[in-house]
This record gives C-alpha cells, sequence and structure tokens, in this order.
C-alpha cells in the first residue's frame, strides 16, 4: 500500500513539472508577440510622373501637391477610383517569434475610422489584399505614389474579409511562415494594402491609426524553433571554410585543433594542427680584437691613456708645474748695469786684460 502512495506521488510530481506542449516544442507568446510601429498612406494625386496611375480627372496639374480627401491626421486609407488605385496604404509589423518556428496562427484586424471626416464610402463591397513588403520604407501621410514600399503579392497574399461593424480581418498566416523561415530573405517590413477591382470600380476604406481607440490588432501563436546559431560561438561549433582553406576549422575547447593553414602549423590533409618548433638560437658572434698593426698612432695612445690610474697622471701634472716654477726662478736674467758695476765683472776683466797688453809692448 505504502509503496503504490509512492508510485502515485512521483507521476504527479512528473505531471506537473513536465511542459504541456510536445517535447522539443517551445509556444511562442501570443498577441503580444506582435506589434504595428508605424503606418502610412500614398496618394496617386500628387503628382502625374513615372510609375504612377494616370489620373481620371481633368485639371490636375503635374507636380502640384493635392490636399487629402477623407483621410484624417493619424488614420490611413487604400482606395480605388474608376478601376485605377487612388490610395495605398501599409503597416509596419514587428514578429518576436524564433525562426523555424510553425505558425499556428496569426492574424490583423484593422477598424474603420470613427471620424466624421473620414471617408468610407463604398467599403462594403470594396476588395483589399494585404501583401509583404520587402524593402524598408518610411512613415508618410499623404506622400507621392512612387515613394510607395515594395510588395510582392506572390510570395503571401492575404485578402480582407470584412464584417458588418466595419472590422477587416487579414489571415496572415502564410505570411508569418515565410517571415520565420531560416533560409527568409523578407524582413520585417509588414505588409502593403493594396485595393483590388475593375473599372467601374470605386471605393475608399480609412482605417483608425495607431493613435486611435481601435488601432490594430493581431491574433498570434506559433510552436516550435530554435535560436540562431552564433557563427563566433565557443565549445565546438564547426565551419565549413568553404574550400579557401581545404578543410574544416573547428572552435573548440581546444585550441590546438584550429586549423587555418601553415600560417598556424595546420595541416590541410588531416585538419589538424602542428606545434612549430621554437627557433634555434643563433650562435654567440665572437668579437674580435685589432692589432696593434691594425690600429692609428691616436688609437694606440688613446688606449695607453686610458690604462694609466687617475692618481699617476694628477701626480705627474704636479710634478710638471713644480718644473715650471723652479725654472722660472732660477733662469731669471741679471740687469745690464748689474752685469757692468759688479765687481770681479767684465770692468775687471778688461782692466787686466789692458795691463799685460801694456808690459808686452814695453819689453819689446
Amino acid at each position: 500500500m505504502g509503496r503504490r502512495v509512492v508510485v502515485l506521488v512521483a507521476l504527479a510530481a512528473i505531471l506537473v513539472l513536465s511542459p504541456l506542449s510536445p517535447s522539443g516544442a517551445q509556444v511562442a507568446t501570443g498577441s503580444e508577440a506582435v506589434t504595428a510601429d508605424k503606418t502610412g498612406w500614398w496618394n496617386s494625386l500628387q503628382g502625374i510622373e513615372s510609375g504612377t496611375p494616370a489620373a481620371p480627372l481633368g485639371g490636375v496639374t503635374p507636380g502640384v501637391p493635392q490636399q487629402a480627401t477623407g483621410v484624417p491626421p493619424g488614420d490611413f486609407a487604400s482606395a480605388l477610383r474608376l478601376g485605377e488605385v487612388d490610395k495605398v496604404s501599409a503597416v509596419g509589423i514587428t514578429v518576436d517569434a524564433l525562426p523555424g518556428a510553425t505558425v499556428e496562427e496569426f492574424t490583423m484586424t484593422l477598424t474603420e475610422s470613427a471620424d466624421p471626416a473620414a471617408s468610407n464610402s463604398g467599403s462594403a463591397v470594396a476588395a483589399i489584399t494585404a501583401c509583404p513588403i520587402v524593402a524598408f520604407w518610411v512613415e508618410a501621410e499623404n506622400a507621392r505614389f512612387n515613394g510607395r514600399p515594395e510588395a510582392n503579392c506572390e510570395l503571401a497574399s492575404a485578402p480582407g474579409e470584412r464584417d458588418e461593424e466595419g472590422r477587416w480581418k487579414f489571415d496572415l498566416k502564410a505570411y508569418g511562415q515565410e517571415l520565420l523561415s531560416p533560409t527568409s530573405t523578407l524582413g520585417q517590413h509588414g505588409v502593403l494594402l493594396m485595393p483590388v477591382g475593375g473599372p467601374p470600380a470605386t471605393f475608399q476604406v480609412t482605417w483608425a491609426g495607431l493613435a486611435s481607440e481601435t488601432p490594430p490588432q493581431f491574433t498570434f501563436r506559433a510552436t516550435g524553433g530554435s535560436e540562431p546559431e552564433d557563427p563566433f560561438a565557443v565549445g565546438g561549433q564547426s565551419f565549413d571554410s568553404g574550400g579557401d582553406f581545404g578543410g574544416t576549422t573547428t572552435f573548440g575547447d581546444d585550441i590546438r585543433t584550429d586549423s587555418f593553414g601553415s600560417g598556424t602549423g595546420g595541416d590541410f590533409a588531416t585538419g589538424q594542427a602542428t606545434v612549430p618548433e621554437p627557433p634555434a638560437e643563433p650562435a654567440p658572434v665572437e668579437e674580435t680584437q685589432p692589432t696593434a698593426a691594425g690600429r692609428s698612432v691616436g688609437e694606440q695612445v688613446g688606449n695607453i691613456m686610458g690604462n694609466i690610474p687617475l692618481i699617476a697622471v694628477l701626480g705627474f701634472l704636479g710634478l710638471l708645474a713644480l718644473l715650471v716654477v723652479a725654472g722660472l726662478a732660477l733662469g731669471r736674467p741679471m740687469t745690464a748695469e748689474a752685469a757692468v758695476t759688479r765687481r770681479g765683472g767684465v770692468t775687471r776683466a778688461l782692466s787686466a786684460r789692458r795691463a799685460t797688453r801694456t808690459h808686452t809692448l814695453e819689453a819689446t
């Protein structure tokens, strides 16, 4: 009995903790996953120029902007006049869902404007189709027709369904699936609301804008999908080098498995990196001293002076200074007068010479 109670408690815990969705599936959030970020509309009467439908009304001056008719500020409209496109509008849509998810439900509901200045003539019999916009566009009102967003109705067109209260419902499931495809190049630009019909069809539908009490509403539900892989992630993510490096480059925990070619020691055949050997140390250069024969006299004298101690040089200079002083003191010359008048000097010598000469003459 106790064992059964334990088993039942364990099963109950598993059911409570287990997700209600199928294994591996992720349920995207509801209407809050989709938002409308901008609206715009373009008027064919804003000048007759290349790509603009021919205006059936006479007296329209090319290049002169025409006043908007039946479209209050902030609202947007699509219209047909005698089978020709008169106005087109767009809604920018942002979808927050995982790439590759399966779209279970995706609708957009637009409500006709309740402003007294809004024109909804013939809206009960109007035909409007939502087509994916394939390029970036800028929010505008009563803009030139040539500046309208570029759309491709062949990708996923969604005709609108109107109820008696003036609400238009567009099934955007095919658009959402194309948008979330991993290989999609559509971009999150929203949809273009194209009027459809032929002569003499004439109608206009004006919808409430984003700031009104009845802005665009969405329902959305998708399952599955996965986060996009980070091409620079670490931990085993592999990339094909496209043949430029001749193999697959692996970014893992071991940096030694990366192979980029011979620049890092990689092996093109095996894709394994080799550890480069450390460069050999250069042999020491032996310095050779020039011989005495190869040196100048100045270099030899400089070497000799460099080997004499400083105290010996100072002693030699001091001795030289004493010799100079002594030489100056002993070698001072005598004056001429002292040399002539001093006893025993030159005068006495001359007198002795005269006396000797006189005695010699008398003897003869």
